[in-house]
């Protein structure tokens, strides 16, 4: 395969080319398009590519103002692309169908054409030998095809028409419980972010954000990216299938938690130690063991809630009829 032959002292990773086409109302010539191209490794991280984007608004001539990580919004092929998942999946399926396959088909035509000229007098040995190999590099990845994000921003994406109004209620009992279900795995996730980052989180009795089952209502990220509950839709099996992949990472999180958390309660003694933000390490234990707690009862209940869900395996699937979830109701 090409990527082997792209392997340097510098980098063993394959580069994946990104355009982010800007919403115009975003860029200061705000009259048309503006686009930029960025090189990616393939194993780039969400918040990683997020400062790349962050550092090119910072150029005053294209971008009236700096958009910050937290306020930078995504959408690729008509979804937003809002976690750090579905940011590697759409990275490495464009590696994987169009990356990967157009370096192959280059390398063959490398060999074909490529004969090996003289080394300029005025080179050394490792001059000459990294020279070559930016001469492949660069041929290789002539012309291979970008992937394309759209970037916008927070205050756009929350600027649009509110479905609040919309009510759980309305919705079937299946319906209900799926939702119900992935605003409890937000919950474990965002206890599992602030018992990580206790320097960022809120030191209140309510340190944390709790998501409500219909504030998911308003989430454009969930509707477009996980349940699209509009139109009398129902949650399938293949939807069900995957909230069950996400809740795997709940129990690691939770895993986590218990045995940090329980490292600091078997300690026979705690130094007290002052926190600039006049909060004492004995504080941020207390505040770290909280969030296990809490982070156990929204598992608890997520737990309860998953294993009343039915699942129709003895139904065969067939295009365009997609096995529906069911829910068993409790007596």
């Amino acid at each position: 395969m090409a990527r082997y032959r792209l392997i340097s002292e510098d980098t063993d990773k394959v580069l994946i080319p990104v355009y982010v086409i800007c919403e115009p109302e975003i860029c200061k010539r705000n009259t048309s398009e503006y686009k930029f191209l960025l090189e990616v490794s393939e194993d780039e991280n969400f918040a990683g590519f997020k400062g790349m984007i962050f550092s090119k608004t910072l150029n005053e001539e294209h971008f009236d103002q700096k958009i910050e990580p937290d306020d930078q919004r995504f959408i690729h092929g008509g979804f937003y692309v809002a976690t750090p998942a579905k940011f590697r999946d759409i990275l490495q399926k464009h590696l994987k169908e169009k990356v990967e396959p157009h370096l192959d088909r280059r390398y063959e035509e490398y060999q074909k054409i490529h004969k090996e000229p003289e080394k300029p007098e005025n080179m050394t040995d490792d001059e000459w030998k990294e020279q070559k190999f930016e001469d492949m590099k660069n041929f290789l990845y002539d012309k291979v095809e970008a992937l394309n994000i759209f970037l916008t921003t927070r205050q756009k994406v929350n600027g649009q028409k509110s479905q609040r109004e919309v009510s759980l209620m309305e919705f079937s009992l299946v319906k209900r419980k799926y939702i119900l279900c992935n605003a409890l795995f937000q919950n474990v996730e965002e206890c599992y972010k602030n018992f990580k980052n206790p320097e960022d989180a809120i030191w209140e009795s309510q340190n944390r954000r709790f998501i409500n089952p219909e504030d998911l209502l308003t989430d454009h990220s969930f509707k477009h990216n996980v349940f699209d509950w509009s139109d009398e839709k129902e949650p399938t099996v293949v939807q069900f299938g995957e909230l069950i992949e996400r809740v795997a990472d709940n129990f690691q999180q939770i895993a986590e938690m218990i045995r940090e958390a329980c490292d600091e309660l078997e300690k026979e003694q705690v130094d007290v130690v002052h926190h600039p933000e006049s909060q004492t390490n004995v504080d941020r234990r207390k505040f770290k063991v909280q969030l296990m707690m809490d982070g156990m009862r929204y598992m608890a209940t997520l737990n309860q809630n998953l294993a009343n869900f039915i699942v129709p395996l003895q139904k065969e699937p067939a295009p365009n009829q997609p096995r529906m979830l069911g829910y068993r109701q409790m007596q």
